[in-house]
């Protein structure tokens, strides 16, 4: 019977590779029109403080910025002010700005778990919306990072697992959800993706901070609108730029524009104050505009696209493989994409994390549809792409007479060849307590246990007496934990420190406990008599 041989080509419609999407833009001009208004009543002075506003950086340079009223930059704000007015008040202000594609180079391995210095220890504490001290969140950053001893890599790894894990949803657009909750409702939009990663990081203690800006967004729909990214601080390299809803790591595309630099995400972006009267709630509008833009996303990466069986049945599994190489002394984040391919039943687009000369796979699960006439050969195109590697194309065999590949079998493929790692703790201990106390008196047993290995202590159980208390010690985490102790009997006093579930030897500690003068057993008296604190 001859066999006829049909070529199939299916499209897969997703952001990162369209041939003409500004992703994809070297360098790119933008006119950036904020506007807002306040509704005002009988008010005898106004004065608006505003924080968002184009701001320069390495890979940004602004041209102007025209204000309309006038307007005095101060203290990181621009303050417009009003006398006597009632009812609307406008106003506006105009910024040019150009962006250039920048990567940051990161050539050194930079050890992990990270000393941070004083100055850097506010962007790595817990805080209302950013939760990072809870314990869901501390055990999957600790996953995450158990067993790795490059910090870079722990960053990717993290910002993976949000960009893969979480379901963007503009339902969750307004006021940021907390990184708790985040972790469990598994959704949210650009600031849940931004609050949720920070959480993470923190948890381990790697510095973080909150960036409000602009962006194309391509989720909804292709317009400028609000977003919200992070920075990561490194020693020797300072800030580094993370996009956890876009998959970037290292560096940011073109349309992204920076307005405000906070530790969280800051609910309020706007200040007013006023004498006399009353003021209503205000808006702030943006309105973007590309002016021009040049295509020239420089291709520095290396590639190759395959398939792990190239002929097959009907109704069989197979994967798409692209193997990428990095021939440069830096290592260089990327997202690649699967354009062209049969019907996918995997995530679209993935991060691929490359080392300095590294090389790795990238992999996507297909199923060929098994309701196709048989008796004919079917001919798939199929074509990814990635930043920095352009695209690459090769082609599958469809027919009926072939060997098939299960789901099972092609996860079984998926799964990494280094498996899970898994890291070990590294625990030291310090104990504070008072040389001498009065017989009677409360004294405090204060025990610090701190975790420099590269993998969390599940369980410690730190025990006093009766008193036990158990903690979970992550990576780089302190745990401090305080005994309060009565001073019973004249004498040396023997405090016995425990632990369980850990290979800690107890600790004896003396207290020296001595007699009270008269003066003191008086005054205790009467306390106790007329139940004085």
């Amino acid at each position: 019977m001859r066999k006829i041989l049909l070529v199939l080509l299916i499209v897969l419609f997703i952001p990162l590779v369209n041939a003409d999407d500004l992703f994809y833009s070297d360098t790119m001009e933008l006119n950036v029109e904020q506007s807002g208004e306040i509704l005002t009543y009988d008010v005898r002075e106004l004065t608006l403080y505003l924080y968002v506003y184009p701001k320069e950086e390495e890979y940004s340079v602004i041209s102007y910025i025209n204000t309309n009223p006038r307007s005095n930059l101060e203290d990181n704000a621009y303050v417009f002010s009003w006398s006597s007015v009632d009812g609307k008040v406008d106003y506006y202000i105009n910024s040019r700005v150009k962006n250039t594609l920048k990567i940051k180079k990161i050539k050194d391995k930079i050890n992990f778990p990270m000393t941070v210095p004083e100055e850097y220890e506010k962007y790595t504490q817990s805080s209302e919306l950013c939760d990072s001290d809870n314990i869901e969140i501390k055990k999957l950053a600790n996953s995450l990072a158990s067993g790795e001893d490059d910090a870079y890599k722990v960053i990717f790894k993290m910002t993976n697992w949000v960009n893969s894990n979480l379901n963007y949803t503009t339902a969750e657009v307004g006021d940021t959800v907390k990184a708790s909750i985040v972790l469990k409702t598994r959704e949210g939009a650009c600031d849940e993706f931004s609050n949720l990663l920070m959480a993470l990081l923190r948890s381990v203690n790697i510095p973080v901070r909150y960036i409000t800006g602009y962006s194309y967004g391509t989720f909804e729909e292709n317009k400028f609108g609000s977003h919200g990214w992070l920075e990561v601080w490194l020693p020797k390299y300072g800030w580094i730029p993370i996009d956890p809803t876009y998959g970037e790591l290292g560096w940011l595309d073109t349309t992204h524009v920076k307005l405000l630099t906070t530790i969280d995400p800051m609910p309020s972006s706007v200040e007013y104050k006023w004498v006399g009267g009353n003021v209503g709630s205000g808006t702030l509008i943006e309105e973007i505009e590309v002016i021009s833009n040049t295509m020239n996303m420089p291709i520095f990466l290396e590639g190759e696209l395959s398939v792990e069986d190239v002929s097959l049945t009907l109704g069989s599994y197979n994967i798409i493989w692209l193997d990428i190489k990095n021939p440069n002394d830096y290592y260089v984040s990327t997202s690649a994409a699967l354009r062209v391919a049969p019907p996918l039943i995997d995530k679209n687009p993935k991060m691929v994390f490359l080392e300095p000369f590294g090389e790795e796979r990238v992999g996507w699960i297909v199923k060929y549809p098994a309701n196709l006439s048989e008796g004919y050969i079917y001919t798939y195109f199929n074509n990814a792409t990635a930043y920095f590697l352009g695209e690459k194309a090769t082609t599958s065999i469809v027919k009926g007479d072939v060997n098939s590949l299960t789901l099972r079998e092609v996860e079984a493929l998926m799964t990494s060849k280094d498996g899970v790692k898994k890291g070990s703790p590294d625990v030291s201990l310090k104990i504070l307590k008072p040389m001498q106390v009065k017989l009677g008196d409360t004294y405090t047993v204060s025990v610090s246990i701190e975790n420099k290995g590269s993998g969390p202590l599940e369980s410690l159980t730190v025990c006093i007496k009766e008193d036990c208390r158990n903690n979970y010690v992550g990576i780089s985490e302190i745990i401090e934990e305080d005994f309060n102790l009565v001073a019973s009997e004249l004498g040396i006093n023997k405090v016995i420190v425990t632990f369980k579930n850990v290979n800690l030897e107890p600790y004896i500690l003396e207290i020296n406990v001595i007699e009270k003068s008269i003066i003191e057993r008086i005054i205790d008296f009467f306390k106790n008599l007329f139940r004085l604190k």
